[in-house]
């Protein structure tokens, strides 16, 4: 009994290290400000996670990003870029 408890403690702690790890790596960050214009960075983002956050701001965001991102962020919404300045 004492052992079941001690592995299940085990994969409790290995499941919450997990979790931790991936918010730090696929949560957007804030960086402060760079020319009074807001910066985040986003690392691993998911596509319609992204699409849907750059939809919610009250404004438009200036995006710097790879082509696999853009691409793919571009396929899952294509009227994203109505949120992005050119």
């Amino acid at each position: 009994m004492k052992e079941t408890k001690l592995n299940s403690a085990q994969q409790l702690l290995s499941a919450r290290q997990e979790t931790l790890q991936k918010l730090q790596t696929t949560a957007m960050r804030p960086h402060g400000k760079l020319w009074g214009l807001d910066v985040f960075s986003w690392l691993e983002p998911d596509m319609e996670l992204l699409a849907n956050t750059i939809h919610s701001f009250p404004f438009q965001v200036v995006w710097i990003s790879n082509k696999e991102i853009l691409e793919g962020v571009v396929a899952a919404d294509p009227q994203i870029l109505s949120n992005v300045v050119n």
